[in-house]
């Protein structure tokens, strides 16, 4: 039996912003400073980060790194 692929969700600055209880302008911060790791660009050509990648920062962040915020 094959593993199903999970399917993958996007955060936009607004919903990252909301997960952290930060502004979107914190966000922006954070990314330039490499607090969260470079967005990829949507169709639409807005910044979105993947669910898979922001879970994996998270972690990185947990296992003794400091927090984002």
């Amino acid at each position: 039996m094959k593993a199903e692929a999970k399917l993958q969700k996007w955060f936009s600055q607004t919903a990252l912003a909301k997960r952290y209880g930060v502004t979107t302008r914190t966000v922006q911060r954070w990314t330039k400073n490499g607090k969260l790791p470079p967005p990829d660009k949507l169709p639409s050509g807005r910044p979105a980060w993947g669910d898979i990648v922001i879970e994996a920062h998270e972690r990185s962040l947990i296992g003794g790194g400091s927090a984002a915020a």
